[in-house]
């Protein structure tokens, strides 16, 4: 961890207080955004290189402010996106019993459960999240939930696929 094994904390222009973790600069207090007449706090996450441990870049600074303008500028949008994809989800059959009985599949702001905004080293911005309609969710199941990438485009995506081990590349 070098220079960060002693000082472990520092403060970033844009992201402000930051503490580092093993895989990158997590903010010290979650940030809100707001989505469907909610507002939502997570954690952000400046993902850096493993095994050399580095500073938050300037590429992440700026697409972590474009996040942040995105979210409001393009809020319709954003809300569309993901409302088509719980309603995607939502008429699959269920025969993994993935959703809780009795749950109203159609609540879809008490659905979106954003857990961290993450940004990688090119500067992608994504929001993961967890469907609060599935019966165990991610505690259970890492992949459950999705990612909705906002920099460079606004496109959902699974966990899994987001972290490049189905494809070998990634989408972040």
């Amino acid at each position: 961890m070098g220079k960060y094994w002693k000082n472990s904390n520092l403060t970033n222009p844009a992201f402000g207080e930051v503490e580092y973790r093993a895989d990158g600069w997590k903010t010290l207090e979650k940030r809100a955004f707001s989505l469907f007449d909610r507002i939502y706090s997570a954690d952000v996450l400046a993902l850096t290189e493993r095994q050399t441990p580095e500073e938050i870049s300037a590429l992440q600074e700026s697409a972590y402010r474009s996040f942040m303008d995105l979210i409001v500028s393009r809020r319709p949008e954003i809300e569309q996106t993901i409302t088509n994809h719980f309603n995607e989800v939502s008429g699959i059959p269920d025969y993994n019993c993935r959703y809780r009985e009795g749950y109203d599949l159609a609540d879809i702001p008490s659905r979106f459960v954003p857990s961290t905004v993450e940004i990688t080293r090119k500067g992608e911005c994504a929001i993961f999240v967890s469907d609060d309609a599935e019966e165990y969710g991610e505690n259970d199941d890492w992949d459950e939930g999705f990612v909705i990438t906002i920099v460079p485009e606004i496109q959902i995506h699974s966990k899994e696929e987001s972290q490049g081990y189905v494809s070998g590349g990634g989408c972040l």
